[in-house]
Parts: structure tokens; C-alpha cells; sequence
């Protein structure tokens, strides 16, 4: 019985810590997280207003080639938004899926991680920020990222059963 009044106590401090912990890890990091996030979109759009929206993907590889920290995807992530909201828009926007088009998105995903060698799963989430910056100025709605990945699956669903 004592043994487990005990554990019980041990479990209880050591979730405790980690909660203190954690939340002095985020308080501290959250303003490098913002700060690298600005810096990104400021770069972003320093370099978008010189170029048509067709350019700000190829260019992600060149200012942001190797990614290995929070901060740096973050800035990366910050770039894309600012880019294609400072460039002009041109047919970029054209040739990229819906994101709620999931099969679409996928191979589209696939094929420019491909061609422009951004990096495994990287590559899927600074994609992914194209995808939707593109769908919110196809449809003119901005959504969630619960709304579009509710929808996805949603679709994804509807797109097997056709297939069967």
C-alpha cells in the first residue's frame, strides 16, 4: 500500500515538473519563435515585391536550404506567407490544388518536393503553406487548418469509394 501511495506521490511531482518546466521552455522560446516567424515574413516580402508569386517556391530552397532548428522552419514557413503575399500574382496559383482536392494536393506535394529538393517532411509542410495561401486566393475564403484537414479527409474518403 505505502508503495503505491509513494509512486503515486513521485508521479504527481514529476508531472508537476515537467509542467513548470515546460511552460518556462515556452515562455522562453516563444520569443525567439516569434521573432524568427517575423524576420522570415520581412524577408519574404523584401524578395517578393521583386518577383511574380511563380518565383517564391524556387526561391525558398535558395534562402532557406537546410533547415535543422524550430526557428529556421519557422522563418522558412514566415518566408513563403511573405512572398506570396508581396509578389504579384501570376498563373502560379493556377496549377496548385485546392487543399481540399487531396489526391491533387498529394501529387502536387510529391512532384515539387521533388523538383525542387526541399527536404522530406520539411518539403510536405512549406508545401502545404503554398497549398493554402493558393486555395485562400482561389475561393476567397480563409479557413482553419482543422477546417481544411477535416475536409481532406472528408474528401480522401469520398474519393476512395469511388475508386471501389
Amino acid at each position: 500500500m505505502k508503495l503505491k501511495t509513494v509512486a503515486t506521490y513521485c508521479l504527481a511531482f514529476l508531472a508537476t515538473g515537467a509542467a513548470i518546466g515546460g511552460y518556462y521552455w515556452y515562455k522562453n522560446e516563444k520569443e525567439k519563435m516569434f521573432k524568427a516567424t517575423l524576420e522570415g515574413l520581412r524577408v519574404g516580402k523584401s524578395f517578393g515585391i521583386m518577383v511574380n508569386q511563380s518565383s517564391c517556391l524556387p526561391a525558398l530552397k535558395e534562402y532557406y536550404p537546410k533547415c535543422s532548428d524550430l526557428e529556421c522552419q519557422l522563418s522558412a514557413v514566415g518566408f513563403i506567407s511573405g512572398c506570396m503575399e508581396a509578389s504579384t500574382k501570376d498563373s502560379f496559383c493556377e496549377n496548385v490544388p485546392l487543399a481540399s482536392s487531396t489526391k491533387e494536393a498529394l501529387t502536387w506535394t510529391k512532384e515539387s518536393c521533388s523538383k525542387y529538393q526541399l527536404g522530406g517532411k520539411l518539403c510536405t509542410r512549406y508545401v502545404n503553406k503554398f497549398i493554402s495561401i493558393c486555395t485562400e486566393q482561389k475561393t476567397g475564403i480563409k479557413r482553419t487548418k482543422e477546417e481544411i484537414f477535416l475536409d481532406g479527409v472528408k474528401r480522401g474518403v469520398e474519393e476512395s469509394k469511388e475508386d471501389n
